[in-house]
């Protein structure tokens, strides 16, 4: 049992000596301070340790999972540790699956992984981690046993559906948009210079008012569909808009509603 005393920690082991009891005490100090510091930087950092070494089957085998790593997934630290035969009510199926795939040629070929999984918490919740796993060999090449991470990354997992989300939403705006709009891309020669300009998108109205599929458009250059852009100046407006951030609104009969748009755009983007 672990006993503190001002600032050293002591490990107190008692056995039985006839009618009385032995009592050995060891300094734990370093280990302790050095588990305690551990962690909490996992707390900090929301990833937790395990170790995990082989038996005869994955229900033999004898797991370890840090405190952190029990947290992670919801579970409660004071539970014993859980072999993959235990963890159907914490993995999802297609999760559980993959944890046996890669523990299975981790063993079988001695190299480290990388897996990303889905649990769900007792409360109902899901919840997304990073498992890293690599073999730790004995003398012989023989593997010891798996020890790895794992790294909560539900809050990057929520975020990036958000942005996902986001650029959806962002998307279906710019193509129900009654004005037509396109979006282009500079491109450069090796001096940096900006030499011409490539479509990455152009909405429904845009198309249609030029007259012209999706796939005609989206990836050609600007001077392969409108060559005259370039002794008309444009290119080098356009061109300028790019490097100086400088708005550029043209306003005339001679140019194409498809231009007014190009030009628009370019200033919005840059």
């Amino acid at each position: 049992m672990l006993f503190r005393s001002r600032d050293r920690w002591y490990d107190f082991q008692y056995v039985p000596a006839g009618d009385g009891i032995i009592s050995v005490s060891r300094d734990v100090t370093e280990s302790e301070e050095s588990r305690r510091a551990l962690e909490g930087a996992e707390a900090t950092g929301h990833v937790g340790h395990w170790t995990w070494t082989p038996g005869h089957t994955i229900a033999e085998s004898e797991p370890f999972w840090s405190a952190e790593a029990y947290r992670i997934l919801g579970l409660d630290p004071a539970d014993p540790a859980r072999n993959l035969d235990t963890m159907v009510d914490v993995l999802t199926p297609d999760s559980l699956e993959r944890s046996y795939a890669a523990i299975a040629t981790a063993l079988a070929t001695g190299e480290p992984y990388t897996l990303a999984v889905e649990f769900i918490r007792p409360d109902g919740t899901h919840g997304w981690a990073e498992i890293r796993g690599a073999p730790e060999h004995r003398e012989d090449g023989a593997i010891r046993r798996l020890t790895g991470v794992l790294v909560d990354v539900t809050p990057a997992h929520f975020a990036a559906d958000e942005l996902a989300r986001a650029e959806e939403r962002h998307r279906l705006t710019l193509e129900t948009l009654l004005d037509p709009l396109v979006i282009l891309r500079a491109i450069r020669d090796d001096a940096g210079a900006i030499v011409d300009f490539a479509y990455d998108f152009a909405n429904a109205a845009a198309l249609a008012a030029n007259r012209i599929t999706h796939d005609e458009q989206i990836g050609r250059r600007l001077l392969d569909l409108l060559p005259a852009h370039e002794s008309a100046g444009l290119l080098e407006a356009f061109a300028h808009v790019v490097e100086t951030g400088e708005p550029l609104v043209i306003r005339s009969e001679e140019h194409t509603s498809e231009l007014q748009s190009l030009a628009y755009l370019v200033c919005r983007l840059l």
